[in-house]
């Protein structure tokens, strides 16, 4: 019997033959659930520090040797944001329709969304936050990246019971 892993690493190889080129970039968007209603989300936001503007986006960055998409995105996860991923759950992959390489991973949190404490650590991220899915400061490519995925987030929901 095959593993996850072994699934979704064929599944990460046909979506680069599909797509012709094979990924470089591997990022991740993570989806909660507002434990005071169940129908609002949130989702996990950094910044990266770009001249005079703070540029909002997902955690996300190049893939490393020995790594596919999903372990460079929870890698990034873990860099960018400085959470524990024991409240990670990776159920979705999303090409970027950018075409800049890069793959795109649903996580869903079942941890408690609160104020992250942030330590700043390295000169990537400045900032790192939990926003309402409907109250982002994104580009708006990333913008209808986020709203693909929670439509994703509804049909898991609503197939599986997540």
């Amino acid at each position: 019997m095959e593993s996850a892993d072994d699934i979704l690493n064929k599944v990460i190889e046909e979506q680069g033959r599909f797509y012709g080129k094979k990924p470089r970039g591997g990022g991740i968007i993570v989806l909660a659930e507002d434990p005071n209603d169940r129908s609002k989300l949130w989702t996990c936001i950094v910044s990266k520090p770009k001249g005079r503007h703070t540029k909002f986006s997902f955690p996300k960055g190049g893939i490393k040797d020995r790594e596919n998409v999903v372990s460079a995105a929870i890698r990034e996860f873990k860099e960018e944001t400085n959470l524990s991923t024991s409240h990670l759950d990776i159920r979705y992959i999303y090409e970027d329709e950018s075409h800049t390489g890069t793959r795109y991973v649903l996580g869903i949190w079942d941890g408690e969304v609160k104020t992250i404490p942030w330590r700043i650590y390295n000169d990537e991220v400045d900032q790192c936050r939990w926003v309402n899915v409907n109250n982002t400061n994104l580009h708006p490519e990333r913008k209808a990246m986020l709203r693909a995925m929670v439509e994703e987030y509804w049909l898991l929901k609503n197939r599986e019971k997540i």
